[in-house]
């Protein structure tokens, strides 16, 4: 499939100019549609359920992109953890609901949470969508902020869910200050989720014709191609780093065997929990799910 990618974008232009306009504009329609942010406002803070927090800002690594998050700090911190939520979500809602029971549960463990608004979203600056590629720099200078705060290499943690995820795997192959990641409900091969998906977005297999197009002008646009994104190659690197996996087996857009692909390559467990959706462990069981979470960044997280 890479390699009909591979091929496809490589006539692209060739078709622009051979009466293929019809065909361009519907690829920049589509490329528009599929790299835009859903701003997911919040509509409350920590203070509204009785947590303390500060409103910070830092940019994201390596470019001018700035964010948004809230940072909430544990009495006497043994470490911090980064929250990451998905597409059209925001900070709170990293886990497609509000996620304030996880974070109070963190912060009984002696665990801050900076809890992270993605470059589009919430209150971040704007930016398109590119799946984890470039959302990896974002979490990269969450990490950055919180080693400036005090936090040491290896007391740090990242949560993160569908898209944040993978973007939690991709900075934590590059960044090793990331001492533990949770990933739920990521994807190990971004290209395997545009055949899966992208037909029954479209409402016709046709769509699959418009597909090199697309990705032509997001990597235009980008500068990614989002075609090669895949995960499992990353999470190979956290061999040696602690990595929880949390799947739904019921999951129709990110399939389970997804979940399976990323713990083979990096040489662990998924938990995969018997609840239909994506992103939904958290939504089902959330007592067990706070308590696997913050046992598991509990015990592989150091004192600072």
């Amino acid at each position: 499939m890479n390699g009909i990618f591979d091929m496809a974008l490589a006539t692209t232009g060739g078709l622009m100019t051979a009466g293929g306009l019809g065909y361009a504009m519907l690829a920049v329609a589509v490329a528009e549609r599929f790299t835009s942010a859903e701003r997911g406002a919040n509509g409350f803070t920590p203070r509204d359920v009785g947590l303390a927090y500060e409103d910070v800002r830092f940019h994201a690594r390596g470019d001018d992109v700035r964010l948004a998050g809230w940072y909430l700090g544990a009495r006497c911190p043994r470490g911090a953890v980064v929250l990451v939520h998905g597409r059209g979500a925001s900070k709170g809602h990293e886990l497609t609901v509000q996620a304030m029971v996880l974070v109070r549960r963190l912060l009984d463990a002696e665990l801050s949470v900076l809890m992270l608004d993605l470059r589009g979203h919430g209150d971040s600056d704007p930016a398109r969508l590119t799946y984890g590629c470039n959302e990896r720099l974002d979490v990269l200078g969450a990490v950055d902020w919180l080693v400036e705060r005090g936090y040491r290499p290896g007391t740090i943690g990242v949560l993160g869910a569908s898209m944040g995820g993978s973007a939690a795997i991709a900075a934590a192959a590059e960044e090793p200050a990331i001492g533990a990641v949770v990933s739920d409900s990521a994807f190990a091969d971004f290209a395997a989720v545009l055949r899966h998906n992208f037909p029954r977005v479209m409402r016709t297999r046709l769509a699959l014709a418009l597909l090199p197009g697309a990705l032509w002008w997001v990597r235009r646009w980008t500068g990614v191609a989002l075609q090669a994104f895949r995960p499992a190659e990353l999470a190979r690197r956290l061999r040696q780093r602690p990595l929880l996996l949390i799947h739904s087996k019921g999951d129709r857009f990110v399939t389970a065997e997804h979940a399976q692909r990323l713990a083979d390559a990096a040489g662990t467990e998924a938990w995969l929990s018997d609840t239909e959706g994506h992103v939904a462990t958290f939504v089902a069981q959330p007592q067990a799910y706070g308590e696997r979470v913050a046992g598991f960044f509990g015990r592989h997280l150091v004192r600072a």
